[in-house]
């Protein structure tokens, strides 16, 4: 007769139960009493899977939301114990790395502005 399953062995099969069959999940236990008919049974006892959200678009729409902020304004602060210190958050680094233009190489600066580069040609670019 199967008995009741134990913390550790619901929580194993809550974790897996998306990536193994239930004979795979109750192999993996090795439990005595534990057969694939009492994980299939835990198992139909679970909510159906949520559809996993995009984090990095739902934060794009809240730095969307905060268009008008500056990136500064996205730094966490504690102006009561030392108001010099400051630290950058996930948001403002998102921020900062939208904001910042691609920097031009040598070539694609002196295609666009067509002008003289280097003014003494005995000096060696790097």
């Amino acid at each position: 007769m199967a008995r009741e399953l134990t913390e550790p062995e619901k929580f194993y099969i809550e974790n897996h139960y998306l990536d193994m069959s239930p004979e795979e999940m109750a192999e993996a236990m090795d439990a005595k009493g534990v057969g694939p008919k009492t994980v299939e049974a835990f198992v139909e006892t679970l909510p159906p899977p949520e559809e996993p959200t995009d984090e990095v678009e739902d934060r794009h729409k809240k730095l969307q939301k905060v268009k008008r902020d500056r990136t500064g304004q996205m730094m966490a602060r504690d102006d009561k114990k030392d108001p010099r210190a400051v630290m950058m958050t996930k948001e403002a680094s998102e921020m900062a790395d939208a904001n910042r233009k691609k920097r031009m190489s040598k070539e694609e600066y002196m295609r666009e502005h067509g002008g003289i580069f280097i003014i003494d040609p005995k000096k060696k670019s790097k």
